[in-house]
């Protein structure tokens, strides 16, 4: 795909996950910390993306081909929980962003709440439907 091929998709996929009201090249902009102005100027052709931009564009893409949020470091996850475990933690806490707007439904339902580290989620949490997943998982005490 080319990259105007790329944002096309994008936008397609965009509007279908939340209205033609969201605007999309705002959402795309600040996920590659980009001006609106310059992810309009990818999809009209006039400018390109760099490597490591059109390579988390392309990763996004197959997120939202699949209906999950982008989650670039879910290896280090894995790699994680097993370390935690091998350190003998029992508990974890699903830790968000800390900013509402970039909050999903199913974090909230999930704020506070100790889990064993056995039922520990994957993340991106199942039903998350942000473009980005920001959450991790922290290592807590058990339940007193």
């Amino acid at each position: 795909m080319t990259e105007q091929q790329l944002i096309q998709r994008y936008r397609e996929l965009h509007t279908a996950r939340y209205g033609a009201g969201r605007s999309w090249d705002n959402d795309l902009g600040e996920l590659l910390r980009i001006s609106p102005n310059t992810v309009r100027a990818w999809h009209d052709g006039k400018k390109r993306p760099d490597g490591g931009r059109l390579e988390k564009l392309t990763l996004l893409l197959q997120a939202m081909e699949v209906g999950k949020a982008l989650r670039i470091a879910s290896e280090l996850d894995a790699r994680s929980v097993k370390e935690m475990k091998n350190a003998g933690i029992k508990w974890v806490e699903v830790l968000g962003c800390n900013h509402q707007p970039e909050e999903c439904d199913s974090y909230r339902a999930m704020k506070g709440v100790l889990i064993e580290i056995e039922h520990a989620p994957e993340l991106p949490l199942p039903g998350c439907d942000m473009l980005e997943c920001k959450c991790i998982l922290l290592a807590r005490e058990g339940p007193k």
